[in-house]
C-alpha cells in the first residue's frame, strides 16, 4: 500500500501518484535504450576503448599491453563527445586526484569508467581499483575541493587562486567497480559555475569515502527521464563539521521538481551525524532512496549538551532550500529521523513499502515509519566497508552468504532489476506453459536430503528460459510428449543445505559459487507420454547420485538411450546445455548474464 507523508515539521506533498507514474516512465525508457557500451543489448554509438595498468608501457592506451600508467591520461585521450567510449582499468593503487575526463558522454551513448575487479575484462588481475588522493608524503589530504573529482571555485578562500572549474564534464558517464578515499570528497560532482544545467552521471557497485562527503551532486537541474543514479554504492563521511554527510544533494529549481535530482538504490550510507543532508546553497532537490541503508552513528545523549542534526539533515539551508525524500523499503538508524526544530520544516517526504527506523528513545516517529526496537545487528554490520564484489546491499551476510558473493537477496533489487531488463522477470512454468507437468521434489520430502526444504511447489524461471521451454513443450506435442519439472529457481539458501547434506560438487552446486538454478537459468526436467501422464523411461529416477546419471554413460537399456537421446537434442536446440553429471539438468546459455537469488517463493508469490 502507497504511503503519503509528512515529518512532522514539513509540508504535504500533493500529486505523489503522478510523481511515481513520471518516475518510473524515465527508468523504463532507459531501460529500453540502453546507455551503457557495455550492455549487451547498447544500440549507441561504439566508440575508443582505452586502458589503464601499470603493467602497461604507458604508450597510447589502446591495449592493456600499451595501457597509460593513469586514469587522468586515459580521459584526456576520450577522443570526442559523441559517446559510447570505454575506459579499462586493472586492480592497483592509482594515487591521483582532481580527474576531469576531455569531453562528456552524449545522450544515448554515455561514457563508461570500470575497474576490471574480477578480471573478465583482460587485465590479469582481481582486486580493487583504488583511487587515493592522500598527499603521497603525508597522508590524508583533507582540502576543500581535494577530491576524486575536480570542481572548484576560485576564491573561496583566499588561497584559492586557482580558476572556477565545474564537475559538469563528467555529464553521461558511468563509473563501475571503483574504490576513492584520501580527499575531501569521494565521488561528488559540483556543477560550480555551471550551476543549474543539465546532468547526469551513474555510479554502480563503488565506494566512496571523503571528509566531508562519501558521494553526492550538487546544483544540476533535473532531466526526468535521465536521473543520476548512484546503485548497489558505500558512501562514508569522515567528519561532522560543516554540511558534510555520507552523500550531499544539492538542486537549482526553485519549486520541487517532479522527478528526483538523484536516486539511490540499495545504498549504504554511513555518517557520524547526517547521513543525507541537503547542501547550505540547495534551492528545492529530490532524492529518491530505494533499498538503501542510512546509518548514523550520533547517539548522543542531550542532557549532557550532545547535538544531533538527523539521519536526513536540512540544517543551515538556504532560505529557498527544499529537501523532499522519497523513501521505499528503507533501514535508518541514528540519534532522530530529520533535523529537530525551524531547519527541519524545510523536509518533507514519502514512504512506500516498508521504511524501518531505529532511533533513540526519546525521539518520536512520523506516520509511514515502522519502529525497531532492539538493536538491528544486521544493519550495524554494513558499516564495514565491503569487500571487491561484494558492495553494497550484496555485502556478504554471516550466516546467509557466507562466502561474500553478490546475491540479489532484496525483492526492491530484484524488481528495479526487471525495469532494467525484462528478461530478469521469473515466471510461473505452470501459467505460462500449457500442460506442463510439475513434479517438485523439493517441495516434498521425495529427495534426497528426505527434507521439505520449499514452501511451495513452484517452477519459476527467467523469462528468456520461459519462452524457450514454451516453444519446446508446443514442439514435442506433436509427438504426444511433454515436459515434466524437477526444479527449476532454487534460492542460494537451499544451495547451503544441499551442500550440507551432500558436499560433493559432482553432483551439488558449490555454495562458493552457486548453483545455475540460484539464476533461475537451470531446469530440471524429463519428458512424459501426454496420454498417459507417464514418465518415459530414462538411464536413472531423478537425483540418482552414481555413474548411470551421466549424459556419456551407454551401459543402459537402449530405450532409456533414445528418450535421454530426444531430450537432450530438443533441449539443445533452444539454447539450453546439458550437465556432464546429470541427464535431467540443463542451463540456459547466457545463464552467467543474470545474478545469483536468494529470494523465497512467499517473496515471490506475493509480488
Amino acid at each position: 500500500m502507497l504511503k503519503i507523508n509528512t515529518n512532522k515539521n514539513g509540508f504535504l506533498v500533493r500529486g505523489f501518484l503522478v510523481l511515481v507514474l513520471l518516475f518510473y516512465s524515465g527508468l523504463v525508457a532507459m531501460a529500453n535504450n540502453p546507455v551503457d557500451p557495455a550492455d549487451q543489448k547498447y544500440e549507441g554509438r561504439k566508440g575508443t576503448r582505452l586502458y589503464v595498468s601499470k603493467m602497461g608501457n604507458n604508450s597510447d592506451g589502446t591495449s592493456w599491453e600499451h595501457a597509460f600508467h593513469s586514469i587522468q591520461a586515459a580521459l584526456l585521450a576520450v577522443p570526442d563527445d559523441k559517446g559510447g567510449h570505454l575506459i579499462l582499468i586493472r586492480p592497483d593503487t592509482y594515487v591521483e586526484a582532481n580527474l576531469f575526463p576531455a569531453f562528456k558522454g552524449a545522450a544515448g551513448s554515455y561514457n563508461l569508467l570500470v575497474g576490471d575487479t574480477d578480471g573478465q575484462l583482460g587485465s590479469g588481475a582481481t582486486g580493487r581499483i583504488i583511487i587515493d588522493a592522500s598527499d603521497p608524503e603525508r597522508g590524508f589530504k583533507s582540502y576543500d575541493w581535494w577530491g576524486t573529482i575536480r570542481s572548484t571555485t576560485k576564491a573561496w578562500r583566499s588561497e584559492f587562486k586557482e580558476q572556477t572549474f565545474s564537475g559538469i564534464g563528467w555529464d553521461r558517464w558511468i563509473l563501475r567497480n571503483l574504490y576513492t578515499s584520501g580527499g575531501d570528497a569521494g565521488f561528488f560532482w559540483d556543477l560550480t559555475n555551471k550551476s543549474g544545467e543539465g546532468f547526469t552521471v551513474l555510479l554502480e557497485d563503488c565506494v566512496g569515502i571523503g571528509r566531508a562527503f562519501g558521494g553526492g551532486i550538487c546544483y544540476p537541474v533535473v532531466r526526468p527521464n535521465e536521473p543520476s543514479i548512484f546503485r548497489r554504492c558505500y558512501f562514508l563521511s569522515l567528519d561532522w563539521l560543516g554540511d558534510a554527510a555520507a552523500v550531499l544533494v544539492g538542486g537549482w529549481e526553485t519549486t520541487m521538481p517532479a522527478s528526483p535530482h538523484l536516486i539511490l538504490e540499495d545504498c549504504t550510507l554511513v555518517h557520524p551525524d547526517n547521513a543525507l543532508a541537503m547542501s547550505y546553497a540547495s534551492k528545492c532537490v529530490r532524492v529518491r532512496a530505494i533499498g538503501c541503508r542510512m546509518v548514523v552513528l550520533n547517539f548522543t545523549q542531550t542532557e549532557m549538551g550532545g547535538k544531533s542534526t538527523g539521519i536526513i539533515c536540512s540544517q543551515g539551508h538556504h532560505p529557498a532550500g527544499r529537501l523532499h525524500v522519497d523513501l521505499e523499503d528503507c533501514f535508518l538508524a541514528g540519534y532522530s529521523l530529520f533535523t529537530n526544530g525551524k531547519d527541519g520544516e524545510a523536509t518533507s517526504y514519502t514512504v512506500k513499502g516498508k521504511v524501518q527506523a531505529y532511533v533513540q528513545f526519546r525521539q518520536s516517529l512520523p506516520a509511514g515509519f515502522e519502529r525497531i526496537n532492539l538493536w538491528p545487528a544486521e544493519l550495524f554490520d554494513r558499516i564495514a566497508i565491503p569487500k571487491p564484489g561484494q558492495v553494497s546491499g550484496q555485502h556478504p551476510s554471516p550466516s546467509g552468504n557466507p562466502y561474500g558473493l553478490k546475491i540479489v537477496d532484496n525483492m526492491t533489487v530484484y524488481k528495479k532489476s526487471i525495469i532494467d531488463n525484462p528478461s530478469n522477470k521469473l515466471v510461473d512454468l505452470e501459467k505460462a506453459i500449457n500442460k506442463v507437468v510439475l513434479d517438485i521434489r523439493y517441495a516434498t520430502t521425495n529427495n534426497f536430503t528426505h527434507q521439505r526444504l520449499y514452501s511451495a511447489p513452484k517452477a519459476l524461471v527467467r523469462q528468456p528460459v520461459a519462452d524457450a521451454l514454451q516453444k519446446i513443450q508446443m514442439e514435442l506435442k506433436v509427438k504426444g510428449i511433454g515436459l515434466k519439472i524437477f526444479d527449476a529457481y532454487r534460492p542460494y539458501a537451499i544451495t547451503l543445505q544441499f551442500y550440507k547434506v551432500y558436499p560433493d560438487t559432482t553432483f551439488v552446486a558449490s555454495p562458493r559459487t552457486g548453483s545455475r538454478h540460484n539464476r533461475g537459468c537451470a531446469v530440471d526436467l524429463t519428458l512424459v507420454d501426454l496420454k498417459s501422464g507417464k514418465e518415459l523411461e530414462m538411464p536413472t529416477p531423478f537425483d540418482d547420485f552414481t555413474a548411470k546419471a551421466a549424459q556419456a554413460a551407454t551401459n543402459l537399456p537402449p530405450k532409456a538411450l533414445k528418450n535421454r537421446q530426444l531430450l537432450r537434442e530438443i533441449m539443445k536446440k533452444y539454447g539450453f546445455s546439458p550437465l556432464a553429471s546429470e541427464w535431467w539438468h540443463y542451463d540456459f546459455n547466457g545463464w552467467q548474464n543474470y545474478p545469483l537469488m536468494d529470494l523465497s517463493f512467499e517473496e515471490l508469490s506475493s509480488n
